[in-house]
């Protein structure tokens, strides 16, 4: 049977199993080693918050009147934020925000049901459209907003 038709895979247990992958390669300071498309290799370092816990994830779903797609909600349950890939020395990276960045990061440009969970180093915004996950497209519910 291949992995991919398997029925008892769970969506959190696919979570957690890529981010322990991820830690496991990280060194007792949060920093792997990665090659960029130049072919230099950098430190980047990754840090990950303490989980939320189910009542600050209700208290999100009450205060918003929006959803959590299972996969994030999960990613929360073991992290409320986390900040990736940034460089020791530079900066960068990625910054996923939490429960509590997400309520303060509420923009009106952004269409209803849309709500921003990450900041790239270059101002751009990775977005989640609960109108995409409730009309069952679980898979492509993210976008990426350009800054310029």
């Amino acid at each position: 049977m291949s992995f991919h038709k398997e029925k008892n895979i769970k969506v959190g247990n696919i979570v957690e199993k890529s981010l322990n992958g991820l830690k496991s390669r990280l060194d007792n300071n949060g920093i792997v080693l990665t090659q960029n498309q130049e072919g230099y290799v950098e430190p980047n370092k990754f840090t990950f918050n303490p989980p939320a816990s189910l009542s600050q994830i209700k208290r999100f779903k009450e205060e918003t009147g929006l959803i959590l797609p299972a996969d994030f909600q999960s990613f929360l349950l073991l992290h409320n934020g986390a900040q990736l890939f940034v460089h020791p020395y530079y900066g960068g990276g990625v910054d996923l925000l939490s429960l509590d960045q997400m309520l303060d990061y509420r923009f009106d440009y952004l269409p209803d049901g849309c709500f921003i969970i990450a900041y790239l180093f270059d101002g751009c915004q990775i977005i989640v459209d609960t109108n995409k996950y409730k009309a069952g497209n679980k898979t492509s519910y993210l976008w990426y907003l350009d800054s310029l």
